[in-house]
């Protein structure tokens, strides 16, 4: 009986300070686009993932980001720092600066003419697109 008892605490202190345990914490959530690609975060890295549903596409290190016209739009933090996502096609446009950026979402009509919210990070976002 105290053997069983050894193992079973030994099981549940493995389990506690294993990573695998720490992987399936709070920090750590998954959203879907309304396109069908997957927004994510991973605690570990501390770091927000899109992954496209159209190509094999990945977009990382996103800061801010807003969704129009099946688009995702927004900044990251990699020496691109901008981009717009096309989830019907499964395109990435990467802009290297600011002006490049906003000159394509005015071209292409990605400029919402009433309201863009904005998600920074939280995981919780609108599911439906301003079109």
């Amino acid at each position: 009986m105290k053997r069983l008892y050894y193992v079973a605490l030994s099981c549940c202190f493995m389990l506690l300070f294993s990573g695998a345990a720490h992987a399936l914490g709070i920090g750590a959530w998954q959203n879907d686009t309304p396109g069908g690609s997957i927004i994510s975060h991973d605690p570990w890295s501390d770091s927000i993932t899109l992954v496209v549903n159209n190509s094999s596409g990945v977009v990382e290190g996103l800061t801010a980001w807003y969704f129009y016209k099946n688009q995702v739009i927004g900044t990251n933090n990699n020496a691109t720092g901008y981009f717009v996502v096309d989830e019907e096609t499964g395109k990435i446009y990467t802009f290297a600066n600011k002006l490049q950026w906003l000159q394509y979402r005015a071209e292409n009509h990605l400029n919402p003419s009433f309201w863009t919210r904005w998600t920074r990070g939280s995981g919780c976002f609108p599911l439906r697109t301003l079109a």
